[in-house]
């Protein structure tokens, strides 16, 4: 085998390497993160001026420590249009801020470890208007743009999109 021919050999073994070791760091995080649960609590019926405000529970029945990065999440507030929100079926639009951001920091991230609860109050009138009479559903769609193993995360260039699974919440808010 040429010289030429012998790097191009190795150059590419080392690609195929770096690749599964990309996939096997990818998929353990996705099975780490498949021990972190969430559930959407809150009174099912509110009063006409009582304020929406479930709370937001994440729990890691792992072994590992998960960092999740709270950015585009209602872990962090009203920044961004996170949850899907309908009044009798019809849909209920985002009014809250939508900000844009530079990129993450290990400081944006929520380091939830082995068999701790994190639980997250939600303000829903700061980012949707909850105000009018019927019968309300709230989801959050449990997308996180980044979820890693570990006590911080692994690589902040390198993101590693995830998804929770996340019950409906329904409500009624009263005449």
């Amino acid at each position: 085998m040429s010289p030429t021919r012998s790097a191009q050999t190795y150059s590419l073994f080392a690609l195929g390497s770096l690749v599964a070791s990309v996939m096997m760091a990818m998929s353990a995080d996705a099975a780490a993160l498949a021990a972190v649960s969430c559930r959407l609590t809150m009174p099912v019926t509110l009063g006409r001026k009582e304020p929406a405000v479930p709370v937001l529970a994440l729990r890691n029945s792992g072994k590992e420590p998960v960092a999740i990065l709270k950015r585009n999440t209602p872990l962090e507030g009203w920044l961004a249009d996170s949850l899907i929100v309908t009044r009798d079926d019809q849909s209920v639009p985002y009014v809250g801020a939508m900000a844009k951001r530079m990129p993450p920091t290990a400081e944006e991230y929520l380091l939830l470890k082995p068999g701790a609860r994190r639980r997250f109050r939600v303000v829903l009138q700061r980012g949707y208007d909850v105000s009018l009479p019927g019968r309300y559903q709230v989801r959050w769609n449990g997308e996180l743009m980044d979820a890693q193993m570990g006590n911080n995360p692994v690589n902040l260039t390198l993101a590693q999109p995830q998804t929770v699974a996340c019950n409906v919440l329904t409500f009624t808010r009263a005449p």
